[in-house]
């Protein structure tokens, strides 16, 4: 199983980066908002799951661990695949996540294309005692209308997950959220 991936960036686009490693360009793919951040020449070292299957091998990397056991711990749900834990991972950080599994938020989780109401009803009765939040669903709340906002002023939803992943969380409010959100682009 290959677990890290260390190596010069070669290639970015809109699902997968390559990384050059010893004269090989492995293609990894990454959730969006960790692809946004690699540019051509970067160094980069990620952490990395291996899908095998009877036709494919695909790498999955993640910039940040505990992005990584959370794409692993939806894989355990059966019927979810690596394309779609890959897309719930990539809606928000972590902890977001969690708080919305916990608060068993299944419209939060069905923002993510090919994610049903049942289908999230399943991770959330699977994963509730399961993962960890923030503890602060108030926040989560906020961050969805934020985005539901930048949407609706136009930004595309990868500009606009960009933006709501860069502010901090010592920034509280909807309000305040929104406007460091806008302040981002």
């Amino acid at each position: 199983m290959i677990r890290t991936i260390s190596g010069t960036v070669e290639a970015v686009s809109s699902e997968h980066a390559v990384i050059g490693v010893f004269g090989l360009g492995i293609m990894v793919r990454m959730p969006k908002t960790d692809l946004l951040a690699l540019s051509k020449g970067d160094g980069v070292a990620l952490h990395t799951y291996l899908a095998l299957r009877e036709n494919a091998a695909d790498l999955y990397g993640f910039v940040a661990e505990d992005t990584l056991h959370f794409f692993e711990l939806l894989l355990t749900v059966s019927g979810v695949g690596p394309r779609s834990a890959l897309a719930i991972a990539d809606l928000a950080p972590v902890g977001v996540l969690g708080d919305a599994i916990r608060a068993k938020d299944v419209s939060y989780l069905t923002r993510v294309a090919g994610v049903g109401k049942k289908m999230a009803e399943k991770i959330i009765v699977e994963l509730k005692d399961k993962v960890e939040g923030d503890g602060d669903a108030e926040v989560r709340d906020d961050d969805t209308e934020i985005l539901d906002t930048l949407i609706a002023l136009g930004y595309k939803e990868r500009e606009a997950k960009k933006a709501l992943h860069a502010i901090p969380n010592t920034i509280v409010g909807k309000d305040a959220r929104l406007k460091a959100a806008l302040k981002q682009s």
